[in-house]
């Protein structure tokens, strides 16, 4: 097996259920949307009728949020007070 094979045989797929408990969407038509304006990991389609998030991909999502309202001023520049 070579080292592509063996990394693609290790990714781990979420459900929708899994990616809402992980991210707090709780809406579908949300997630879409977020997936359509490139903010959020595209599906996989293992079937006509079964998608599946990659596991890796959607908690390097999370773990890109920010934490607070400061960190997002922090990161967009803007050190306007609320």
């Amino acid at each position: 097996m070579t080292e592509t094979q063996s990394s693609a045989a290790s990714v781990q797929f979420l459900t929708f259920k899994e990616v809402s408990r992980i991210t707090g969407i709780k809406s579908p038509n949300t997630l879409k949307a977020h997936e359509e304006r490139g903010t959020f990991p595209r599906r996989y389609y293992l079937s006509d009728r079964c998608v599946r998030w990659d596991e890796a991909e959607v908690l390097v999502w999370r773990d890109q949020l920010p934490r607070s309202l400061d960190e997002l001023r922090e990161r967009d520049g803007n050190e306007t007070s609320g």
